[in-house]
């Protein structure tokens, strides 16, 4: 699908190599997955490694995985947990253990399960979150990622600290 673009692109060298596990199934050591979504956005996930799940050929173990989505504007949102599972007919992944998620202007969140869909560009967890700004921080419950991260809804018990220009605090 991409080729045309990546024609007159120079592609790092990946040292990406296929094993078979003792069960049988496909271990991909460094596999990197480019693609793009329903609006022609890309996004790509890249892992440590990548286990085929014997008997379901589109569900797939990522080891360390990272994805990051860009949006048409050049605006990014980034993630990364100690481990995924990755399901090719839907494009979602499931993301856990020490989940982040970074935006290009400076916010990070940190929460122990999320749950993306690459097709919709969306994220969502019902685990607690907390999340790192330039102004502030929030700590939730959980949490829903909309119109391209350009939303973020905080669920349940929730608590907002806001800086504020001289180093002042205030809390809701």
């Amino acid at each position: 699908v991409l080729w045309p673009e990546l024609q007159n692109q120079v592609l790092p060298v990946s040292s990406t190599a296929i094993v078979q596990n003792e069960n049988g199934t496909i271990r991909m050591i460094n596999p990197r997955y480019f693609g793009v979504d329903d609006n022609d956005q890309p996004f790509s996930v890249v892992a440590q490694s990548a286990d085929q799940i014997p008997g379901d050929e589109d569900l797939i173990d990522l080891a360390r995985p990272e994805a990051e989505l860009t949006r048409t504007d050049g605006t990014w949102l980034a993630l990364n947990a100690e481990t995924g599972r990755y399901d090719r007919r839907t494009n979602r992944i499931r993301l856990s253990g020490d989940v982040m998620l970074f935006r290009d202007d400076g916010f990070a969140a940190e929460t122990s399960l999320a749950h993306v869909d690459l097709n919709q560009r969306t994220a969502w967890g019902d685990q607690p979150i907390v999340v790192h700004g330039p102004t502030g921080e929030i700590e939730a419950e959980g949490f829903r990622i909309a119109d391209e991260g350009a939303t973020i809804i905080f669920t349940g018990r929730s608590r907002l600290l806001i800086r504020g220009a001289g180093g002042s605090e205030s809390s809701e």
